[in-house]
């Protein structure tokens, strides 16, 4: 199962935030194998309204990591989620 959201509030590699884990109930609840989560902004600030900033956005949604992530989910996941 693969998700696309917009910035996480708190998660990292590491730790989940609420919204991982809801998304691991739902990939669990509905039998999925595995789970890929890409965010659109890979910034991590719980306060959507703090990233006005239009350039550290920019920089940080070109970068070809970010782009690799996006492919690597759209390839390998039947089942892909925007939230």
């Amino acid at each position: 199962m693969g998700s696309i959201l917009m910035n996480p509030s708190r998660a990292d590699a590491i730790k989940n935030d609420a919204t991982i884990e809801l998304l691991i109930d739902y990939a669990i609840n509905n039998h999925y194998d595995g789970m890929c989560v890409v965010n659109i902004i890979p910034i991590i600030e719980p306060d959507s309204t703090k990233l006005s900033d239009v350039q550290v956005v920019f920089e940080a949604v070109k970068d070809d990591e970010q782009k690799e992530a996006f492919m690597y989910m759209l390839n390998k996941c039947e089942d892909v989620y925007v939230g």
